[in-house]
């Protein structure tokens, strides 16, 4: 087992002062350009060393991740692409057989393909795309990132030649970074610090990129997108809590963006177009669950949908005919359409007592009808057409996999009490017929959550998961307060100065699976992803003896030092939901008592499987590296603690690789190796 030198840095803050042992884990250079070979010698042999580690004591595993990493595999070679969905004359599809989709333009004469990604990824260790979309009648353009940094280039397709040109060589924040007119790409530029600055515009023929806004207050991100009317582009300077809107005329080649909606007016907002006026999404006046109303209404205006507390509207999408609108009911997504003409909104329920909805972006705007994909953890994705006239549905499509019977497994969900009594959504997937009461017989448990930035857990198909609740075992997601499944309040009690609420919730609903549910308190292994991993961290240092195993990917588990680099691409952005312990003593305190990484004790911890990728800005490699020093350091159990690093990985993933199958099986090996107590 690889053990870190310590090496003290004193920290001197507020009037506080701590000692980081591992703080020269560290390296200060950009994610995009870090390589084993550029880091300081000291850090690259400690990580080489964690790289050994980790082989060495996965290798036992190695026939069983290969069982299961073969029976993924079989599995996804079925049919689980979406359907081709049209967006004007633009059809899009993942056809059988391919990892990634395919973008074609349908006409009287036939098809042309405008994207092929499976030709674009060839030979590239990594590639990913976003904002694919029309430019006018001549352009297809998107934006594609080929090194896994999140830093992406603008390429378009001219389509009366076919000619494809790289519009924008690098430096573009791709995610909502986008948006495309008949002669303009508008985007984001990405900084030296990873985070979009300003706003852009540069011709699709080629020319110098114009500069049109630049955010100077490092709290505020950006966002960009193209209405769904095509008349405005509208670029959105977002903070967790308020919202600065400006607009620029899509339809005049040369226009300056105009701001409509103000940061100090200390709201947050979501600009769109319908019936040719510019609605908001806004929580206005109170309205912490948010309303929707006209963008020039006061506050005595008549609300378009007024503000019903614990239904927080999620998602909205005109069309030319009806506005649709996902909302939360319960905790489950509930489709609503609205047409002009119309005294109340339609409600498209689904069954199910836990399932996910959700609607594909960039549908045509003239549509009578609206595709959505539903799906639970049992049953595959099904697409359905909803009309918008009546809100009958047609089934365009159900995903078919290999060896995949829905009606052989049972979802379940239940609430549970947390420590204070707090009513806790879990949703379960099991084997139909499996044995769940008290006494009835136990079964391992693979239990997840999240539980940040208000972000909801879906209760969505996982064919990984199949793999373990085949093998017996028990799959569990536990909706924990800092979400957003019961509305922003169930966020909030899970934020800031209430964060240990999301680990009472976590913990509460491992007890409650294995007193009342079947589980095998023995046998309980925990998953979380991100800020997922800080969950993961406060839960096991809240009971380091709970689980049999922890699997903790790309983990945010040095909560108190990453908040203090004022440096650090998301922290200012992300004060509103941690706290600022450079400047308030109350939240510097705070995040001391339940930061993982300053509250590992004396005590004996689990198995621990951790990973990171050496290029990811979000949240780097040094984290989980020094959590599982100090979990080393003071564990009394002897049991492993691994730094799974990938050296070329940034913090997302590459889509449609076969490596996510690769890694869920070396999850799931280690998972079933924890709950048998092989390590």
């Amino acid at each position: 087992m690889p053990r870190a030198q310590k090496i003290p840095k004193r920290i001197e803050q507020l009037g506080r002062t701590r000692t980081d042992p591992y703080a020269w884990l560290k390296d200060e250079g950009p994610g995009s350009e870090r390589t084993l070979e550029t880091l300081a010698s000291p850090i690259a042999e400690q990580l080489r060393a964690e790289m050994a580690y980790a082989k060495r004591i996965l290798a036992p595993g190695a026939d069983l991740e290969e069982t299961l990493f073969s029976e993924m595999q079989a599995r996804s070679a079925g049919d689980m692409a979406a359907p081709p969905m049209p967006a004007g004359d633009l059809l899009s599809g993942t056809p059988q057989g391919l990892g990634r989709p395919v973008y074609r333009l349908e006409s009287g004469t036939g098809s042309e393909v405008v994207l092929d990604e499976n030709a674009r990824a060839e030979d590239r260790p990594y590639y990913r795309t976003t904002g694919h979309q029309r430019g006018g009648s001549r352009w297809f353009v998107w934006a594609e990132d080929i090194v896994g940094a999140d830093e992406f280039r603008i390429v378009a397709r001219d389509l009366d030649s076919g000619a494809v040109r790289t519009v924008v060589p690098g430096g573009v924040f791709g995610y909502g970074g986008i948006a495309a007119t008949g002669d303009a790409v508008y985007w984001l530029r990405r900084n030296d610090r990873a985070r979009p600055d300003a706003l852009m515009r540069t011709p699709l023929l080629g020319g110098e990129a114009k500069l049109l806004y630049e955010e100077d207050d490092p709290a505020f991100f950006l966002g960009l997108k193209k209405t769904a009317a095509g008349g405005l582009i509208v670029l959105s300077a977002y903070s967790p809590d308020r919202t600065e809107i400006w607009t620029v005329d899509a339809k005049t080649p040369q226009a300056e963006p105009q701001r409509v909606v103000s940061r100090s007016d200390g709201e947050r907002a979501e600009l769109f177009e319908w019936q040719d006026a510019p609605l908001l999404l806004t929580d206005r006046g109170g309205a912490f669950d948010q309303k929707i109303v006209p963008l020039r209404g006061t506050l005595a205006s008549e609300p378009l949908l007024p503000h019903r507390p614990g239904v927080p509207i999620e998602m909205v999408m005109p069309f030319a005919s009806a506005l649709v609108w996902l909302e939360r009911q319960d905790a489950l997504p509930v489709l609503r359409i609205l047409r002009p003409s119309m005294r109340e909104a339609m409600t498209m329920r689904f069954d199910g007592p836990a399932y996910n909805l959700s609607v594909p972006e960039d549908q045509p705007f003239d549509a009578e009808t609206i595709r959505v994909r539903f799906e639970t953890p049992a049953t595959p994705p099904i697409w359905y057409d909803v009309n918008l006239r009546d809100g009958s549905r047609t089934l365009v499509k159900r995903a078919t996999l290999p060896g995949v019977d829905p009606g052989a497994y049972q979802v379940e969900r239940i609430d549970i009490p947390s420590t204070d009594g707090a009513s806790v959504p879990v949703t379960i997937l099991r084997r139909r017929g499996a044995r769940s009461g008290r006494m009835e017989g136990r079964a391992p448990l693979l239990l997840t959550g999240y539980g940040a930035y208000g972000l909801s857990s879906e209760a969505e198909f996982s064919l990984p998961a199949l793999s373990l609740v085949d093998r017996g075992w028990t799959y569990a997601i536990a909706h924990v307060r800092g979400g957003g499944e019961r509305g922003r309040r169930w966020f909030e009690d899970g934020r800031r100065f209430r964060k240990h609420h999301s680990f009472d919730d976590f913990n509460a609903a491992a007890h409650a699976l294995a007193a009342s549910h079947g589980a095998d308190p023995q046998r309980m292994v925990a998953f979380g992803l991100s800020a997922g991993g800080l969950l993961l961290g406060g839960a096991l240092n809240q009971e380091p003896g709970l689980f049999a195993g922890a699997i903790m990917k790309v983990p945010f588990v040095d909560m108190l030092n990453t908040m203090s680099d004022a440096d650090h691409p998301l922290v200012p952005l992300f004060r509103p939901d941690w706290g600022d312990p450079l400047a308030d003593p109350e939240a510097y305190d705070y995040m001391a008592s339940i930061s993982p990484y300053e509250n590992v004790k004396r005590a004996p911890y689990p198995p621990i499987l951790t990973t990171a990728g050496l290029k990811d800005d979000r949240v780097a490699y040094w984290e989980p590296a020094k959590f599982i020093a100090a979990v080393r350091d003071r564990s009394t159990s002897g049991k492993p603690a691994i730094l799974y690093l990938d050296p070329e990985a940034g913090h997302q993933p590459d889509a449609g690789s076969a490596s996510a199958l690769r890694e869920a099986a070396r999850f799931w090996t280690f998972a079933i190796r924890a709950a048998a107590h092989q390590f």
